[in-house]
């Protein structure tokens, strides 16, 4: 797991077993200094409630039920993973899905939702990056030729983080902060 150092972003990427926001079945985080650095990364493998799967979910992400039979469940991770969010910004590309997923994972569990700052970039994306016609993650990626590999839940967040830094970058800002606000 991620050892501690000093961050200020958790750059984050939730991968679905079904159609459920309480089904996760990845996590991929990427740590960012208050610049936007990466200064570390970590990724689990999720065992979603009945380690249950739909065929479209495996078919976009390729996640099978046999790789998470042995994975915690959420509530056991977040026991775990939790104070690496600790009063961290939290950057999802389609933020409120990616919230949503934590939340509603989080509840079926027991534990309280996050109440931290989400920063989409998605929406930093529509507005400082127009020339795109389109602004799917895989999108943003091809036009700036940044090679990842899509829903794979770390591959993801680091994308996400390079598509909130590339904002900034045809912002008048000179920070994610700033440039969210």
């Amino acid at each position: 797991m991620f050892q501690d150092c000093e961050y200020e972003f958790v750059a984050l990427d939730f991968e679905t077993a079904t159609s459920e926001r309480s089904s996760a079945c990845a996590l991929g985080v990427v740590f960012a200094d208050s610049l936007g650095r990466e200064v570390g990364s970590d990724y689990w493998l999720i065992r979603p409630p009945g380690n249950y799967y739909l065929d479209i979910n495996i078919g976009i992400h390729g996640i099978y039920p046999e790789q998470t039979q042995e994975s915690p469940n959420f509530g056991d991770l977040w026991s775990e993973i939790s104070d690496l969010f600790v009063g961290k910004t939290l950057i999802a590309h389609n933020a409120p899905f990616d919230k949503g997923v934590l939340n509603s994972t989080l509840m079926h569990y027991g534990h309280e939702p996050v109440d931290n700052t989400f920063i989409c970039s998605l929406a930093l994306a529509r507005r400082y990056l127009r020339d795109l016609s389109r602004y799917k993650l895989s999108c943003i990626a091809n036009y700036f030729e940044y090679d990842f590999i899509h829903h794979n839940a770390l591959e993801d967040a680091r994308a996400c983080l390079f598509v909130a830094n590339k904002s900034v970058e045809y912002s008048p800002f000179d920070s994610i902060h700033s440039a969210w606000k």
